[in-house]
């Protein structure tokens, strides 16, 4: 595999759905691909809909389960800061994201921490034009640091540069690590 770099073949992400979206669909959009690693980063659209703590927790812990029953490696991410309305929830969802992969030895990238405004507890300004969603730069470091979390454990790689991420028209992503 090094050298010849690490596709990512699906992104099964779809805007607007929350955690119980992601579980309902899992098995067709996701595991029937027999993917080798499932990276998932969830909770933004559940704390904007009021989601509680612990029906976040049994999807988060439902989706998990069902990923390594397969095999497939799980990996989690934090969901990036954002606006007043969701800070209260984020931060109970990643406190939470913080201890249970912890607890059950699943690589975490919090890169949440990274987009906080320690100050206000919202998005850091000047990352997302409308406050919400990352801009481009910022969702290639995610991807990066993704990456570079899943091949540490096989290759040693601890960061990855940002020219080995390429996204093609059809929105498939490819990493070459050694680009």
């Amino acid at each position: 595999m090094l050298g010849q770099g690490v596709r990512l073949v699906r992104n099964a992400g779809v805007a607007g759905n929350q955690a119980s979206h992601v579980l309902a669909r899992l098995q067709t959009d996701v595991l029937a691909y027999n993917p080798d690693i499932v990276l998932l980063e969830i909770g933004t659209n559940d704390a904007g809909n009021a989601i509680p703590l612990s029906t976040y927790q049994s999807n988060v812990q439902a989706i998990a389960d069902q990923v390594r029953s397969t095999g497939a490696r799980f990996m989690m991410g934090a969901s990036t800061a954002r606006e007043a309305t969701y800070r209260v929830l984020l931060a109970q969802y990643h406190k939470w994201l913080s201890d249970w992969t912890a607890r059950e030895g699943i690589e975490f990238v919090d890169y949440y921490q990274n987009t906080v405004d320690p100050v206000t507890g919202g998005i850091l300004a000047g990352i997302a034009a409308d406050s919400v969603h990352p801009d481009g730069g910022l969702q290639q470091k995610n991807l990066a640091a993704f990456a570079a979390t899943a091949l540490s454990g096989k290759f040693g790689v601890s960061s990855l540069p940002l020219s080995c991420i390429a996204t093609s028209a059809d929105g498939t992503t490819t990493l070459d690590p050694l680009n």
